[in-house]
């Protein structure tokens, strides 16, 4: 097989074995996560080095695409020092995970779902998202002057709000109750 190629006016031509691959791409919307490489071609090993932000675990770990399904134990291999190897499928894949926290009772995370059940679970919720967590929202004290608060600002239950904080990050915040405090 040969391939031409021109460079500044000049062609070059290419006449060993080759063989022209597409890329693929991992996509990671996970601060705990790094991958080595971002991508690659079918067959690649992909590493992914989890590194622990509030002493979280990884409970649940995914790999998936239009025709691919990985996930720990099926695919996705458990090195046993934080991290994880699985084959580049030939397509763009997209990584989900689940961790467990320390105080696991009063604070989850699920992809971009975030259930804080209590007071600790905010203080949690607070430092991973570096957001001030002075508003204690259990105690029915944030601020409708807080980015939280103003966007929370004439919602009724079922409505969905998006809050840009302050590291750039958008969250989205769904409204699942409203009480009135006698306070």
């Amino acid at each position: 097989m040969t391939a031409t190629i021109k460079i500044n006016g000049t062609d070059y031509v290419m006449s060993k074995d080759f063989q022209v691959a597409e890329g693929k791409m991992v996509f990671n919307d996970y601060q705990q996560f790094s991958l080595t490489p971002k991508g690659g071609v079918e067959g690649d090993t992909i590493t992914i080095a989890f590194t622990p932000k509030m002493g979280e675990s990884v409970e649940a770990l995914t790999v998936t695409g239009d025709n691919t399904s990985l996930s720990l134990g099926n695919g996705i291999t458990d090195n046993g020092d934080n991290t994880y190897t699985f084959t580049m499928p030939n397509e763009n894949v997209t990584i989900g995970a689940t961790f467990n926290f320390p105080a696991n009772s009063n604070f989850t995370q699920d992809g971009n779902t975030y259930i804080i059940k209590n007071a600790d679970g905010w203080d949690y919720f607070c430092q991973i998202m570096q957001y001030d967590a002075s508003l204690d929202a259990f105690n029915g004290k944030i601020s409708d002057e807080s980015p939280v608060g103003h966007a929370l600002m004439g919602k009724a239950v079922g409505e969905k709000v998006e809050v840009l904080l302050p590291t750039g990050q958008t969250v989205e915040y769904t409204v699942l109750a409203i009480t009135h405090s006698a306070n």
